[in-house]
C-alpha cells in the first residue's frame, strides 16, 4: 500500500492505504511513524500488529479498518 497523512495541521496522522482498498491508521514508536510519514506516496510493506475497527466507522484518528502497529517496513517498486 501507500501512506496518506490525514487530517489538518497540527493534527495529522498517518494511515495505510492497502492496494485492496482498507485503511489503516499507523501507531508504533515515533521513529517509525516519523519515517513513515516522510514515506508520503511510496509503495511499502508493513509488518505489524492490525487491530480491526469491528464497527467500520471512522473516528478521530482511527480509519475505517482498524490500525496498525508497525514493527518494520520497507519500499517496493
Amino acid at each position: 500500500g501507500h501512506i496518506v497523512i490525514y487530517g489538518s495541521n497540527p493534527h495529522t496522522f498517518p494511515g495505510l492505504q492497502c492496494d485492496d482498498g482498507r485503511q489503516y491508521s499507523i501507531t508504533g514508536r515515533k521513529e517509525i511513524t516519523d519515517e513513515l510519514e516522510k514515506s508520503q506516496g511510496y509503495h511499502i510493506e508493513v509488518t505489524g500488529i492490525v487491530t480491526e475497527n469491528r464497527k467500520k466507522v471512522p473516528f478521530f484518528t482511527t480509519l475505517k479498518d482498524g490500525s496498525i502497529e508497525v514493527l518494520s517496513w520497507k519500499a517496493v517498486q
